[in-house]
């Protein structure tokens, strides 16, 4: 299954940060944090077909994004991570 996004959305992916370090306090082990960094890295999979041409540059790269803003949806079982495009901070130039 295939998820475009619409409505000036963008599908992306986190890019896992160093975790860190445990506080000790036993959790059970399905407990989610309700607790979102002020800003996420992510990599951009997808951009709705109406996204301003500003943003066109970020599909396939790192992007910088508010991380309260970011919607989590699962679908028939998978979870997607979708952002509007006005979140979107940064890209980032991978290029040395």
């Amino acid at each position: 299954m295939t998820v475009l996004p619409k409505n000036r959305h963008m599908l992306v992916e986190p890019i896992d940060a160093p975790e860190e370090p445990s506080s000790g306090i036993l959790v059970p082990d399905d407990y989610v944090s309700k607790q979102s960094n002020e800003y996420e890295l992510v990599k951009v999979l997808a951009l709705a077909p109406d996204c301003s041409t500003s943003v066109h540059g970020a599909l396939g790269r790192r992007a910088l994004v508010e991380g309260h803003m970011i919607k989590d949806v699962k679908i028939e079982g998978i979870k997607y991570k979708l952002v509007l495009e006005n979140y979107m901070l940064a890209v980032l130039d991978d290029a040395q």
